[in-house]
């Protein structure tokens, strides 16, 4: 019971002081940073195996290697069939070795590229799968954090949305230069999506006047649909034909709904679900489109059918107890469940589900039977 209070008490004194830096950026925009940043290549024995704060993960087109982005400035890659931690990279200030948080993290279709965007106000991209420290790419994208990108489906495009409340996009066959950008919001724009067909774009705006969502014609420059919402929208999601949208609204007022989903063609709400546990932090379809996976504030996932929204089952990780070794003694250790799920992965034949968050590690789930199959650590896969 010792070891348990003193892990709860260390787990949320580093998230606090972690997460207090960027408590206030949706306020403000903040000085330009310095530009003498580097990415190195840190012992991937130096990093703790779990209770890791994960902000985004990205799965490789051909589901061979996860990726994910942390709170201490780390990417760090697993395999998918082993679980084994493959590469740490770090990117930080060459002075002091502050770590540089990455809150975006994405793929190109191919698998070609692997894009970061990092509160330095810069994307990184490197080749993939020979990933290393020199990246292929970096440029300042936007004048605040890089809190959310996403490549079109076509992979024509990168697109990034940050704390200047623009949305960017950048040609990807042009060495990645500005092809255009949208002015959308007075505050940051956390959530960005592009259609299945690639020519519109889907984003959650977080204004001080309004929260909502908007759909925009990407050739044209015209909003097409916008749904209002209760709260911040953290995450949307296309499903896979296009015909509905969905967004996961992180609740800061009062109780009210926390994952929304509407109909294109006829703008008419799917359904709605109501919570009071601080809303939802993330949400995605099945390749399938079958069903939706919502991520709560609360640490819970909860699987919905579509169209008709009925809440099929929840996943949550709870406390266990496991054994850990530190500096060579082998112990056993209460590991904290964790809180907010930020990024919700399905496998792309929809049987699978990967989530990860706020002192959460990856973990694989079976949507079929509700089985946890995989909890990525350091040194391969903990069912």
């Amino acid at each position: 019971m010792q070891n348990l209070i003193k892990n709860y008490f260390l787990y949320f004194f580093l998230m606090s002081h972690l997460l207090c830096p960027y408590l206030g950026e949706a306020n403000e925009i903040q000085e330009a940073p310095s530009d003498r940043t580097i990415v190195v290549n840190p012992q991937k024995k130096d990093y703790a195996t779990f209770g890791l704060s994960i902000a985004a993960l990205a799965l490789d087109p051909k589901e061979k290697i996860l990726v994910a982005s942390l709170l201490d400035g780390t990417i760090r890659q697993w395999e998918m069939e082993t679980c084994e931690l493959k590469d740490v990279i770090r990117i930080q200030k060459p002075e002091n070795s502050f770590p540089i948080y990455v809150p975006a993290l994405g793929f190109s279709p191919d698998g070609q590229w692997l894009a970061a965007g990092s509160i330095d106000w810069a994307i990184r991209i490197w080749g993939f799968p020979n990933q290393t420290t020199r990246e292929k790419f970096k440029f300042i994208a936007h004048k605040g954090h890089v809190r959310v990108l996403t490549f079109s489906p076509n992979g024509r495009f990168l697109a990034s949305g940050g704390g200047d409340g623009k949305i960017r996009l950048w040609e990807s066959k042009k060495g990645f230069k500005e092809a255009s950008s949208l002015s959308v919001s007075d505050a940051f724009v956390f959530a960005l999506t592009f259609s299945p067909d690639s020519q519109y774009l889907l984003y959650g705006n977080y204004t001080n006047k309004e929260d909502s969502i908007s759909l925009w014609n990407i050739s044209t420059h015209t909003e097409v649909i916008r749904f209002k919402t209760p709260d911040r929208v953290r995450g949307v999601a296309f499903s896979p034909n296009g015909r509905f949208i969905a967004a996961a609204i992180e609740l800061l007022e009062a109780p009210s709904y926390s994952v929304m989903a509407w109909d294109v063609k006829s703008k008419n709400s799917l359904f709605t679900h109501k919570t009071n546990i601080g809303g939802a932090t993330s949400v995605s379809f099945s390749p399938d489109g079958k069903i939706l996976a919502s991520g709560g504030k609360d640490g819970i996932i909860r699987i919905w059918s579509i169209p008709d929204g009925e809440l099929l089952q929840t996943f949550q990780v709870e406390d266990r107890l496991v054994t850990v070794v530190i500096n060579g003694i082998e112990r056993q250790d209460w590991i904290v469940g964790g809180g907010a799920i930020t990024s919700l992965v399905f496998s792309h034949d929809s049987k699978n589900l990967i989530s990860a968050g706020f002192g959460q590690n990856p973990r694989q789930w079976d949507l079929a039977s509700g089985n946890l199959l995989k909890w990525f650590q350091k040194s391969g896969c903990t069912p």
